[in-house]
């Protein structure tokens, strides 16, 4: 029996399991014990456990004389304790408990001794079958529980940083090694990452860890840089409302430039500051929150410039219809793909769940490359105003 002092004193972090199409952290316990098989039924019975510490009791006074045949389970990995996890050691414990069972004149008519390791019923060290479990089981035989969350400060939950918090390569919510089997045959601990236990696709999980930790960052890092055009397009603007475009005075030219030069140096500033940066801007928690009404200016800004790009095809000036389609034909498409993939995230069709998993990174990519393109068209604006006219 394990008391008081046998608590671990480590932080016991929880496995995930989905259950009922939700994502809860649960006590998966593993299980290994001699059981008892009766023929034509599938429920197995249990010996008491008095008589199995008896018989180890028994073989370790006398080793020789006692179950020799427990002296073959060793400990494989060092930890301790003997492991029960080789054909030999397994053949070794049957046989072991089998013949304490006769010995106390337990009836084993029609029933035979089995090795019960988590969902595998061994009859022999190389023969086994299968028990049905459930997907958030490990065990047929151990109880599963969800457990609430501890009290602890709003920041310390989960997604309190953003999606990054879960979505992201280093993450151990999808990553974090789950024990499948106690050991294997060389007493190591068999694990898969957490994603398979979830039952997602490893390649999914990684697109979207790397959308998330990289790809976003660079989409906010862009939006950071839109006002600077932005600005110096305003400058130009004011310029020209302010002056006929021949009494323009060169020294003021220079303006619009210096405004963008300017706010690039507020940005690169801010960027090297994110605790100045999470003072005057959104942080990342707000801006995943509301990644569509972002994501819905981005798109209405994209379409602006886009729509300007394609009035631009029809003015005749060098390189600017083959620059111009090239923006119209990759802004479009981004747009496009921007749409269909917001559509699939928005009704989330069960037909075409990985469609609708892909779509997320897809979304972003779009809004990426739309920001980019928009960038350009800003920046080709602003140097057409600075080309003399003919």
């Amino acid at each position: 029996m394990m008391g008081y002092e046998d608590k671990p004193t480590e932080v016991f972090r929880p496995k995930l399991v989905r259950y009922k199409g939700k994502i809860y952290p649960a006590n998966q316990v593993h299980s290994a014990w001699p059981g008892i098989e009766i023929e034509g039924q599938t429920a197995l019975m249990q010996p008491r456990m008095s008589d199995i510490v008896k018989m180890w009791t028994s073989h370790f006074q006398d080793p020789k004389k006692n179950f020799p045949e427990l002296a073959k389970i060793k400990d494989d990995n060092n930890d301790g304790i003997p492991e029960v996890n080789t054909a030999e050691e397994i053949d070794a414990l049957i046989s072991s408990v089998t013949d304490m069972l006769k010995s106390i004149d337990y009836p084993l008519d029609k029933k035979r001794v089995v090795w019960v390791m988590d969902d595998r019923v061994y009859r022999s060290g190389k023969e086994y079958c299968t028990m049905e479990k459930e997907p958030w089981e490990k065990s047929p035989f151990a109880n599963v529980h969800k457990y609430s969350h501890d009290i602890l400060p709003a920041k310390a939950a989960l997604g309190a940083n953003g999606c990054t918090d879960c979505h992201r390569p280093d993450s151990s919510f999808f990553f974090a090694p789950v024990l499948v089997h106690l050991f294997d045959e060389h007493a190591r601990p068999v694990v898969e990452p957490q994603y398979v236990q979830l039952g997602l696709h490893g390649n999914t999980v990684l697109l979207t860890a790397w959308s998330q930790a990289y790809l976003k960052p660079a989409i906010y890092g862009l939006l950071l840089l839109l006002p600077v055009p932005l600005l110096a397009l305003i400058g130009q603007a004011t310029l020209a409302w302010g002056f006929p475009s021949q009494s323009l005075p060169r020294g003021l030219r220079l303006i619009p430039i210096l405004l963008a030069i300017g706010s690039l140096v507020v940005v690169v500033s801010l960027l090297y500051h994110p605790d100045l940066l999470e003072y005057v801007l959104p942080g990342r928690m707000w801006l995943d929150a509301n990644h569509f009404i972002v994501a819905s200016g981005v798109m209405a800004i994209g379409l602006v410039a886009l729509l300007w790009e394609v009035k631009q095809l029809f003015v005749p000036q060098d390189l600017r219809s083959v620059m111009g389609m090239v923006l119209v034909v990759v802004g479009g498409l981004s747009l496009v793909a921007s749409v269909l993939s917001g559509l699939f995230m928005l009704f989330k069709l069960r037909a075409l769940e990985l469609v609708t998993r892909l779509s997320y990174s897809i979304f972003d990519g779009a809004i990426g490359l739309l920001l980019i393109v928009t960038l350009v068209v800003l920046i080709r604006q602003i140097a057409a105003w600075y080309r003399p006219t003919r």
